[in-house]
């Protein structure tokens, strides 16, 4: 994972899109855990 977020062709774009995979990963786990 850090790997990814290190790669030289990061772009705001690429930021933004990985901020979104995070939160929706996040809400998935949390939705889990509450299970």
């Amino acid at each position: 994972m850090k790997r990814l977020a290190a790669n030289p062709m990061t772009t705001p774009e690429y930021d933004w899109w990985w901020e979104i995979i995070k939160q929706d990963f996040e809400k998935r786990s949390s939705e889990l855990g509450k299970r």
